[in-house]
C-alpha cells in the first residue's frame, strides 16, 4: 500500500516537482505575511515597549491602539494613586499640535508631554543634549531619525537641511526651541515627535 502510494506520488516526475514547487511557494507566502504582520504589530507599541521602566499604562477604556488620542478624565489620576499596591502615577500628555518650522513650513505634529519631575516616558537613547535639558524654558526634543525627512527644512534661505539643535519654531503660535535630540524604535504610525515637560510648555 505504502508502495503504491509513493509510485502515485512520485511516479509522474513533472506533477511531483510541480506539485513541491506549490508547496514551498505557499510556505514561503505564509512565512512572509505572518512575518509582516508581526513586524508591524511590534512596531505599533513601540513607543510602550521604548519605556520598559513602566510596569503598568493606564488609558481610557475606549482607546484602540497607542496613539489614540482620547484622554482621560484629570481625576482618574487620583483613583489610580489610590488603588491598592500602586507606588506611584504620573500623568504623560500626548496630541497633534500644527508646527510651522523656521522656513515657514508647516505640518502637524506629535507631542508628547512628560511629567517635570520623573520625566517618565521619554524617550531611551539621546543623540544630543540631555535629558534635563528639557527642564529649560520652552524647550523641546526632536526625532533625531526624522531630521533628514518630515524634519527637513525645504525653503531654508541657505539651502535645503535638516532640522538642529537651536533651531526654533512654533507649536500652535508658541515659539520653542529645539535643545536636543533622540532616537527611538521605528513605530508604525510614523510621526513627526516632539517632547516637552508641560510645566514649562
Amino acid at each position: 500500500m505504502l508502495l503504491t502510494a509513493l509510485k502515485m506520488l512520485i511516479g509522474d516526475r513533472t506533477k511531483y516537482a510541480a506539485l513541491v514547487v506549490g508547496i514551498a511557494f505557499a510556505s514561503l507566502l505564509i512565512t512572509q505575511q505572518a512575518s509582516i504582520f508581526n513586524g508591524y504589530a511590534r512596531q505599533t507599541g513601540s513607543w510602550i515597549r521604548d519605556n520598559a521602566n513602566v510596569d503598568l499604562w493606564v488609558m481610557d477604556r475606549q482607546v484602540e491602539f497607542t496613539i489614540d488620542l482620547k484622554p482621560m478624565i484629570e481625576t482618574q489620576l487620583g483613583r489610580v494613586r489610590g488603588v491598592e499596591g500602586v507606588a506611584w502615577a504620573v500623568p504623560v500628555y500626548m496630541n497633534f499640535f500644527n508646527a510651522i518650522f523656521p522656513d515657514g513650513t508647516q505640518r502637524n505634529v506629535r507631542v508628547i508631554g512628560l511629567d517635570d519631575a520623573t520625566l517618565i516616558g521619554a524617550p531611551p537613547v539621546m543623540v544630543e543634549g540631555q535629558l534635563s535639558d528639557l527642564r529649560q524654558d520652552k524647550a523641546v526634543l526632536m526625532n533625531a531619525d526624522l531630521a533628514d525627512g518630515p524634519l527637513m527644512l525645504k525653503r531654508d534661505p541657505a539651502g535645503p537641511r535638516p532640522m538642529r539643535v537651536g533651531d526654533r519654531l512654533s507649536l500652535n503660535d508658541k515659539e520653542v526651541v529645539v535643545v536636543g535630540s533622540y532616537r527611538a524604535t521605528k513605530e508604525f504610525f510614523l510621526g513627526t515627535d516632539f517632547l516637552y515637560h508641560l510645566q514649562s510648555g
